[in-house]
């Protein structure tokens, strides 16, 4: 037996090496030890049998057959024992490698719970500064393991063409994915380096043209045009109101486009901020300017009224009318203009700040349209009938584009507040789904391969069984989110409608998924564990293998037809006919 098992193992060449026929080897040299004391006893029963045999009887066939059985169980015997000892050595080393790449999987795991566990994306320059350095840092130590994982495919592929084991290739196979999942870590760590450095980029620009802002509304807020007596001659005034016009369109109103520009870089980085991010800073500063602006144009009004009050009381109801005129039809283009209510919950926010100054500047023309109607419907009943006529229509259509103007504005701020309530739920119910399905996703992409041993396939079932009930967990969550954006996406434009409709398709799309690859997966393991009962670690692995890919392959279908979602798909099956290959 022993023999004919070194026979086969010849036959196999390398392929023989593997902790299975090392057992079998021990198991040989085991019998041929306790085989041992029977070919010692039968050369002595030989050796008494010549002894005693009579004089000139030829016993030398039967002591040649005893020394030819000797010989050949000390040659078996040499050959187990060498073989034995070959194979345990080989097996070390081949065992020693397999910790590295299990040392190395762990680093690499490690590395992707460094990046997961980086901060969201910070909105000052000392943080993003701080975060550039860590990613830069993060890099260096995943290109050293590149370098180690490259090392050892170049080591795997010497040892390869000096014995080619199966334990060999597998671990030629790992070594493979290791180098593909290190790729794909490094691409994430570059892409999060790119978003720190585009963002560091768009903080400056804001803090840079703030600055500017400020140095502007300071040389306003100190501006002699705020500071003159306002006169009691109707020249005087026209001119003091002429001055202002200009102070108005040289100082103040380059302001209001400045702030629009600074405040739509703010928002812009308040909205796109992660979840626990710090944006207080920019908040107050955003705060401070619009505060500042505020006061500003509350100054600008004052001085406007006052110069319209004196031109009142002097009768000039048509120069004090002029400007108020002029500014209502500004304010009515703004209104018209304005953008449609968004469902997204930080943009609405940012959209009721934007109403709320809205709603200052119509408080602050106030006392001046009333005091415009007051005066001018005493003018009017002392004036001649075709002046009457006249400042009575004009009053009258004052009143209605003012009336119409606090209409839409307080319709406006209504229709926000409103859809606010619904996309705070939408955002406080949607935002931790989408972070449960993004760690999900992951971990079903990451999981370790199917094992190949009964006992280590029922621990995987265990933990599969487990995240099968917390994905089943989420659908009531689900459920929820879709009924309140639906909700939500009644109150807003065609446009916000057709953005909510796709967000919640995608909600939906990604958890049946999830749901579908958990139970792809689930077959998977379930399967694996039927061949471990039949067949050894070896071609349970090859079964698996061919297993996954089946089921990859049974998923391939054009998904979408966008040129990103193609491309992705492409480089996937790419990526999976290289592996069948």
């Amino acid at each position: 037996g022993a023999k004919h098992q070194l026979e086969i193992f010849d036959a196999l060449g390398s392929q023989a090496c593997s902790n299975k026929n090392l057992e079998k080897l021990k198991a040989q040299q085991e019998v041929l030890q306790a085989l041992e004391p029977q070919v010692d006893y039968l050369r002595n029963f030989t050796q008494g049998l010549v002894e005693d045999a009579p004089d000139g009887s030829d016993a030398s066939p039967l002591v040649h057959q005893a020394e030819v059985a000797q010989q050949e169980f000390l040659e078996v015997k040499q050959r187990v024992s060498s073989s034995c000892l070959t194979m345990e050595n080989k097996l070390e080393g081949i065992g020693q490698f397999h910790c590295r790449v299990r040392e190395m999987f762990s680093q690499l795991a490690d590395l992707d719970d460094e990046l997961d566990g980086m901060g969201a994306i910070g909105r000052d320059t000392d943080s993003l500064q701080s975060q550039i350095e860590d990613v830069r840092l993060f890099l260096n130590k995943i290109q050293a393991l590149r370098f180690d994982i490259e090392d050892s495919e170049a080591e795997c592929r010497k040892m390869l063409e000096e014995e080619g084991t199966l334990d060999l290739l597998g671990l030629k196979r790992e070594l493979e994915a290791l180098n593909k999942q290190c790729g794909k870590l490094t691409e994430r760590g570059k892409v999060r380096q790119e978003q720190l450095e585009l963002t560091l980029g768009r903080v400056e620009d804001f803090y840079r043209k703030l600055k500017a802002l400020n140095d502007a509304a300071t040389a306003a807020e100190e501006g002699e045009a705020l500071q003159w007596i306002v006169g009691t001659e109707v020249d005087v005034i026209n001119q003091q109101l002429a001055d202002f016009k200009l102070f108005q369109k040289d100082q103040v109103d380059p302001l209001q486009v400045k702030l629009q520009q600074v405040n739509g870089l703010g928002q812009g980085l308040i909205q796109s901020a992660g979840k626990n991010c710090d944006v207080q800073g920019l908040e107050h500063d955003m705060d401070e300017i619009n505060t500042r602006w505020n006061t500003l144009n509350k100054k600008v009004a004052q001085r406007i009224a006052q110069l319209q009050e004196a031109l009142l009381h002097c009768g000039k109801f048509q120069d004090a009318l002029e400007p108020l005129l002029s500014w209502l039809t500004d304010t009515e283009e703004l209104i018209a203009n304005q953008k449609p209510p968004s469902a997204e919950y930080k943009v609405v926010k940012a959209q009721i700040q934007e109403q709320k100054l809205l709603q200052r500047l119509l408080d602050d023309r106030k006392a001046t349209v009333d005091m415009l109607q007051a005066e001018g419907g005493r003018i009017a009943q002392s004036a001649e009938l075709a002046d009457r006529e006249k400042i009575t229509g004009q009053l009258e259509s004052l009143e209605r584009r003012w009336t119409d103007l606090l209409s839409k504005a307080a319709a406006r701020q209504k229709q926000l507040e409103d859809i606010l309530v619904l996309a705070k739920q939408f955002h406080e119910t949607a935002e931790p789904i989408s972070d449960f399905l993004s760690v999900t996703e992951k971990k079903l992409a990451n999981s370790e391969p199917v094992g190949t041993q009964t006992a280590k396939i029922h621990q995987q079932i265990i933990r599969h069984k487990a995240l099968e009930e917390e994905i089943e967990n989420h659908a009531t969550d689900v459920h929820q989110a879709v009924k309140i954006g639906q909700s939500l996406s009644s109150l807003t434009c065609p446009a916000e409608q057709g953005i909510m409709s796709e967000k919640l398709d995608s909600l939906q799309a990604r958890y049946s998924e999830i749901q579908d690859r958990c139970c792809r997966k689930a077959s998977l393991l379930e399967q694996a564990l039927f061949n471990a009962r039949l067949f050894g670690e070896d071609e349970v692995e090859v079964l698996n293998w061919l297993a996954e890919v089946e089921d990859k392959l049974s998923t391939v279908f054009v998904k979408d037809y966008r040129q990103d979602v193609l491309q992705k798909q492409h480089a996937d099956h790419l990526a999976l006919n290289e592996e069948i290959i």
